[in-house]
């Protein structure tokens, strides 16, 4: 699915004219691609409105009945380091079209 096709779909939803911000639950979309920029952006330019998206990744705790963690607390998302330790991460802004 290309950005303009997710673009569109989220356009096409009944809440889209309400104007609420876009918040995006996907690994790293808030980390600059290849490209340098990150795909939340992308999306932002997209859409005409500001977007987060997550410069880690989503992890889903058991506890909170299989919603990310950061839906029922502060923002942040959890991001295993590799060596088995996991470092805070968070959810960034981009403003559409700056």
């Amino acid at each position: 699915m290309s950005l303009e096709e997710v673009a569109e779909l989220i356009r096409n939803t009944k809440d889209w004219g309400k104007g609420y911000p876009v918040r995006l639950y996907t690994c790293n979309t808030g980390t600059p691609s290849s490209d340098g920029e990150a795909l939340a952006k992308k999306l932002a330019d997209l859409l005409g409105r500001d977007v987060e998206g997550p410069n880690g990744f989503v992890n889903v705790n058991e506890a909170h009945a299989g919603l990310p963690q950061f839906m029922k607390s502060p923002p942040y998302v959890s991001s295993e380091l590799g060596d088995g330790s996991h470092a805070d991460r968070e959810f960034l802004n981009f403003p559409a079209g700056k």
